[in-house]
Parts: structure tokens; sequence; C-alpha cells
């Protein structure tokens, strides 16, 4: 086996890189010697578009938003009450470096209360759970959480592949219950 064996201490301070793309959510929560401790990643709910390529329902500053607070959910499952999160979206950082320092926040366009809404759990959880967090922007090459959320070009472009998202952006159980070949 490898990996990290022994997490380290509760009160140590872990980083997370968070990411979103049209089909998923992910994070990367590593040490302070940059060693993965876990990586996770969430399928966003898909809808068919008309280019045959589903689509994620969230607005993309959304789902990054979602992705932060998998990151806080990870961290706090693991013990850790410390963290320094990057993210590859800009708009992103600003929001959450405002909220967190209690500065207002303004946000125009058809998102903005589920924007809001985020912003506020992101708030809530911070201050109830007494987390210490930081966010930082991160150039998306070097984002380790934007390789999860990604589909590799070479499956791609195997035959398939988009028929099968788009029967999964109609029907998320598909697949489920059904012998693979």
């Amino acid at each position: 086996a490898l990996g990290v064996w022994q997490l380290p201490s509760p009160d140590s301070t872990v980083t997370v890189y968070t990411d979103a793309s049209g089909i998923a959510e992910g994070i990367v929560l590593m040490d302070d010697r940059g060693r993965v401790l876990e990586d996770s990643v969430w399928l966003c709910d898909l809808h068919p578009t008309q280019s045959a390529r589903p689509s994620s329902i969230q607005h993309i500053n959304v789902s990054e938003l979602n992705a932060v607070l998998h990151g806080i959910r990870r961290l706090v499952a693991m013990g850790f009450s410390a963290a320094k999160f990057y993210c590859d979206n800009k708009a992103v950082v600003q929001w959450v470096n405002l909220s967190l320092s209690l500065e207002k926040v303004s946000i125009t366009g058809m998102y903005d209360l589920l924007v809001m809404r985020r912003l506020r759990l992101i708030q809530d959880l911070v201050h109830e759970l007494n987390l210490k967090i930081s966010m930082e922007w991160v150039p998306t090459e070097l984002n380790p959480a934007d390789f999860l959320t990604r589909v590799p070009k070479e499956i791609d472009a195997l035959d398939g592949w988009s028929e099968m998202l788009v029967k999964l952006a109609a029907d998320p159980l598909y697949g489920q219950g059904q012998q693979q070949v």
C-alpha cells in the first residue's frame, strides 16, 4: 500500500485544492509536506444540451463554491480545523475572502442568490466550527484538483462516451444495477 499512514496532528494547517468543471466538483487535501491525504470528486447534476454534450445544471461559480464546501466538509470530517484553500477561479477566491473578512460582496446576475447562499454557509461553518481558513488563487495548471474534474482527452475521444454522458444527464441512476461486460 502507498500513501500517508498517519495523519498530521489535528492542530496542523492542511492545504485544500478545489475545482469544478462542467461535469464534476473535486478536492485534494494535503499535509504541510504536499502529501495527498485525500482526493475526492463528486459528479454534478447534469442536463442534456444541444451540443450533445451534457453540462452541469449549476453555474460554474456555484459549482466552484460547492467544491469549497466539499473541502470544508472533508477538512472537518478528518479532524482538522485550519486550512489554506487554493482555487483557480479568481471570482470565487475574491468572494470567499471578502465573505470571511465580513466585507460586502457585490454580485449581480441571475445566480447572485445561489452564490450568496453558499458564501453565507461558508461563513456560518467557519464561525460555528471555529475554523481557521484562508483562500488563495492558484493557476489551473498548478491545481491538482483540476485533474479530478476533467475528462482526459483519450477518454473523451472514445466512441460512446458522449452518449453515455447524455444518458447519465437524463437519468442519474443510469448504469446502476447493470452488469458490466
